[in-house]
């Protein structure tokens, strides 16, 4: 339950029944959920700037370029997508073998959902143990790392061409103004 509270995925499986609990789950939530949200923006933001994937698997085999601190790398579009869609492959491999079968496009639904933190709970988990629990939320705080990356990467993308086409069109204007009304410099 705390998981499903702090991520605000809120399946409706484990619902607080009583008004303690419900009160306690209040108090839980106004911390927690800003808590993980911060945690999880800061390591997607790791990921999405490059630094995650590139440290963790290159760093040692790749000489790295001098970079200066207001450099930054942001990670490629189709890399962020290359590691959301290998999550939920495995995901669609794991929600039709190890955790049940659920079929192949309601896996992929369902961890979508999941990962993005929406949690309709049409369709809940059921694990049979508390070795897959663990793994399952391990899983989905993985995917939500990797959709957190994939949507700043997103942001980021359609940032810089709203700005580009922002900045022609300023560009373009400017040019209009002052053929229009001569250079008043």
């Amino acid at each position: 339950m705390s998981f499903q509270v702090c991520f605000t995925i809120g399946w409706g499986n484990i619902p607080p029944l009583i008004g303690v609990s419900r009160l306690f789950t209040l108090v839980y939530a106004a911390l927690g959920v800003p808590l993980t949200f911060a945690v999880v923006s800061n390591f997607g933001r790791f990921i999405s700037e490059g630094y995650g994937v590139k440290f963790l698997f290159l760093s040692n085999f790749c000489p790295r370029k001098n970079r200066g601190e207001d450099e930054r790398q942001q990670l490629a579009f189709k890399d962020a997508a290359a590691l959301l869609l290998t999550h939920q492959f495995i995901g669609i491999i794991l929600f039709n073998t190890w955790y049940g079968k659920v079929g192949i496009l309601e896996a992929w639904y369902f961890i979508w959902v999941t990962s993005q933190m929406i949690g309709f709970g049409d369709i809940i988990p059921d694990p049979q143990s508390l070795f897959q629990a663990i793994t399952m939320c391990i899983y989905f705080a993985i995917g939500n790392l990797f959709m957190q990356a994939f949507l700043l990467s997103v942001c980021y993308h359609i940032h810089r061409a709203y700005f580009v086409i922002f900045k022609m069109y300023l560009f373009k204007l400017q040019y209009y103004l002052q053929k229009k009304f001569g250079e008043t410099n």
